[in-house]
C-alpha cells in the first residue's frame, strides 16, 4: 500500500493541470455504485480533482451483471495495487 506517500506524477496533471475534471458514470447499473467512488479515489490518488457526474445508459441485464462483477473485483484489486 502507498498510504502516506506523495501521489505519483500523473501524465494528465503534467499536461492539463490537476482539474477539476468531470467524471461521468452511468447511473442505471449497480456497478456504478462501486465504479464512481473507485474511479474518483483512483484519480484523487494521482493528485487530480474530479467532479462526479451521472449519465443514463441502456444496458442489457447481461451487461449490467458483467459490469457489476468487474467492479466487485476491481475495488480490492485497486486497493492491493495502491491505486486508491
Amino acid at each position: 500500500m502507498n498510504s502516506g506517500r506523495q501521489p505519483p506524477e500523473s501524465s494528465v496533471a503534467a499536461h492539463h493541470g490537476t482539474g477539476p475534471f468531470s467524471l461521468a458514470t452511468a447511473t442505471t447499473t449497480c456497478a456504478a455504485v462501486q465504479h464512481q467512488p473507485r474511479a474518483a479515489r483512483a484519480f484523487s490518488r494521482q493528485g487530480l480533482q474530479v467532479q462526479p457526474l451521472t449519465a443514463e445508459s441502456q444496458l442489457s441485464a447481461t451487461d449490467r451483471n458483467r459490469l457489476a462483477l468487474r467492479e466487485t473485483a476491481a475495488t480490492p484489486l485497486y486497493r492491493l495495487q495502491g491505486r486508491m
